[in-house]
């Protein structure tokens, strides 16, 4: 991957990852009415979007550099661990209850494969 395309995939990188974290947190939230309502979750969410973004971008300029060919494909599989992690640490907050969520506060919409 040439420098020029490198430096155009980290922000690009950065901001989708950010967006799909904060995106599917904020479904979670929703699904198993976590907090007050939408835009009273609305500020954490961006500080989590912010967040994201800031390590995707570093994350998408490292990995194609380091990795030659494969960097692409592993700074995918990066951002997608990384959204994974978000998730798995804040769908939930520690004893929030979450009436409409099955036990261990998980969406029903979440894939049974991957453990949150």
């Amino acid at each position: 991957m040439s420098r020029a395309l490198r430096v155009m995939a980290g922000p690009i990188g950065g901001v989708l990852t950010g967006g799909l974290g904060a995106g599917l947190l904020g479904w979670a939230w929703r699904t198993c009415d976590i907090g007050i309502n939408g835009a009273a979750n609305s500020f954490s969410l961006a500080l989590v979007f912010l967040a994201l973004t800031a390590v995707a971008t570093l994350w998408w300029w490292f990995a194609p550099a380091r990795f030659g060919v494969a960097g692409p494909a592993i700074a995918v599989l990066g951002s997608l661990l990384l959204v994974w992690g978000v998730l798995a640490w804040l769908h939930a907050p520690d004893g929030y209850p979450a009436p409409f969520c099955p036990p261990g506060n998980v969406p029903p919409w979440w894939p049974e494969l991957l453990p949150l």
